[in-house]
């Protein structure tokens, strides 16, 4: 098993210096989510925050109008093989296509959105092969960082560009919330929270990495709550929450933003390196 990996690793890096290699990246299988959380993409976690289609409405009841950041954290599938190469965006998708149809400005202004990308991990309880205390983490380079809140659990915020807060939409009809990971080498990454926060950093809504709320929201029971306004009220087409669905509402493909971006994992590749836990 071990052994494995570490050809593979070997194998990553090889191929890294002499082609140009897509993201190997990955967070781990997830089954027994809640429909509004799709992993189809291993390398896209991603929340339907807010949707009025009818056949998989999902409304928290909270002000999508005040949503100013959010914070996923993650911890990794097998800790012993933490190399601290994580690394990735969070994004959002915020549309009304009644108002704004798939390409007016306004859509591709909204569609995708990528915020700032983050690198690598501190955590001092961990050394490199070396025996140096872990940091991977290139903050002076990145505009986002990582932030050690736990035994081999790390978590990265980034503010939003909520079209409401903006004045460049009225309502919204459907608003999904991702982090994109294209960085982890040698083991799968794992979310186990996220945390939707307003302009204060008051947490609105947190889940867990199945989609469970575990604190906040609104009246997730019926059309009551905040609507995708700010108003109060609520879409009568926002329904019941937590009736299962079988449709995960197939995310934007993204392929332009990830295209972009992919690029970075092949200079990411050859910075594997294994960890042990510090005695």
């Amino acid at each position: 098993m071990k052994i494995t990996k570490i050809l593979s690793a070997v194998t990553a890096v090889a191929a890294a210096a002499t082609m140009a290699v897509s993201a190997s990246a990955n967070y781990a299988p997830v089954s027994g989510a809640q429909s509004w959380v799709d992993t189809s993409s291993n390398q896209n976690f991603m929340v339907t925050l807010y949707s009025t289609d009818e056949a998989n409405p999902v409304d928290f009841g909270i002000d999508i109008a005040a949503l100013d950041s959010v914070t996923y954290t993650f911890t990794f599938a097998e800790p012993e093989w933490i190399d601290g190469n994580v690394g990735g965006w969070i994004g959002s998708s915020w549309h009304n296509t009644t108002l704004y149809p798939a390409g007016s400005d306004v859509y591709n202004a909204y569609n995708w959105v990528t915020g700032g990308e983050f690198w690598g991990i501190t955590d001092d309880a961990l050394t490199d092969a070396e025996g140096n205390p872990m940091d991977t983490q290139a903050a002076a380079a990145k505009p986002t960082q990582t932030v050690k809140v736990g035994e081999y659990t790390y978590s990265v915020t980034e503010k939003l560009v909520n079209p409401l807060a903006n004045g460049d939409m009225e309502s919204l009809e459907l608003v999904r919330i991702f982090m994109s990971e294209w960085g982890a080498v040698m083991s799968e990454t794992v979310v186990t929270q996220i945390d939707f926060k307003d302009a204060s950093g008051a947490v609105m809504l947190s889940m867990d990495g199945l989609g469970n709320v575990i604190a906040g929201g609104g009246d997730t029971g019926s059309a009551g709550g905040n609507d995708a306004s700010g108003s109060e009220g609520g879409s009568d087409a926002a329904g019941d929450v937590n009736a299962p669905t079988t449709d995960k509402q197939s995310p934007d493909t993204g392929v332009e933003g990830v295209a972009a971006v992919a690029g970075l994992a092949v200079v990411a590749a050859g910075a594997v390196v294994l960890s042990k836990k510090r005695k």
